[in-house]
């Protein structure tokens, strides 16, 4: 139970900090009220690694990514029970996330009528062209997925250095691709932007004025986003065995 656990705590770490930041960044009355890139970038990185090195220590396997535990689960790794077990997982610490962003900005959502809000969820295009936005998907999550696990390699999370380092890959990581490639919003996670869009469509977030681009949604941040990490899985299980580690 707790190896299923972890996963739900290390999506909340990592999701929760993202989405709070969003909206303390975008809705109206609050303290932080402007979105700035490099303040982004640096709590979802932190949050990311912070989710990653906590889901680790508690003895899960720190996918944090449905297309991660697919591609685990491709290479044999984790058995279709667990990568089953795994999405749900993400899904319930997704929708845990995008419930306490709600309840905690719920007088701010309702101060902001006129602010777009499932930006704050889900991640889109800076300019909307599918198929290239499929292609620059593809490309950021297998960059991405491969540095993080690159960086993750030798870490030691028993130790406070290790764990520290699994929280600065982290922060690296997403700090690299999201300054080099962050042209579809670099979501690089199905539970990041498709598990959250079904939350926030489902949630009573006061003053949803716009909808979820499902078509973007599925094309871009399912498929897309799928692909690259499965990739990054190979290329990660490709690079142990040159090293002598599988």
């Amino acid at each position: 139970m707790l190896y299923y656990f972890s996963e739900f705590i290390g999506c909340f770490l990592f999701v929760g900090a993202g989405y709070g930041y969003m909206a303390s960044a975008n809705l109206k009355g609050t303290l932080v009220n402007k979105f700035e890139f490099f303040p982004c970038f640096t709590v979802w990185g932190i949050g990311l690694g912070s989710g990653v090195m906590t889901a680790i220590r508690l003895g899960g396997p720190a996918c944090l990514n449905p297309a991660v535990a697919l591609g685990r689960a491709l290479a044999r790794q984790i058995t279709v029970g667990q990568m089953l077990g795994l999405w749900l997982a993400e899904f319930l610490g997704a929708g845990f996330s995008v419930f306490l962003v709600m309840v905690f900005y719920w007088d701010n959502f309702k101060m902001s009528p006129d602010v777009p809000k499932a930006g704050f969820f889900s991640a889109k295009a800076t300019t909307r062209h599918l198929p290239m936005n499929f292609l620059q998907e593809i490309i950021a999550s297998t960059t991405f997925t491969s540095l993080l696990f690159f960086g993750l390699i030798h870490a030691d999370t028993s130790t406070g250095i290790g764990q520290l380092q699994v929280t600065l890959t982290g922060l690296a990581s997403l700090l690299w691709v999201g300054f080099s490639y962050s042209e579809t919003g670099f979501s690089m996670n199905p539970m990041r932007s498709v598990f959250s869009s079904i939350w926030y469509t489902i949630l009573p977030i006061p003053n949803k004025i716009d909808k979820v681009d499902w078509e973007y949604q599925i094309i871009v941040n399912l498929f897309g986003s799928t692909i690259g990490c499965i990739l990054a899985v190979f290329i990660e299980i490709a690079a142990k065995r040159a090293l002598g580690m599988a």
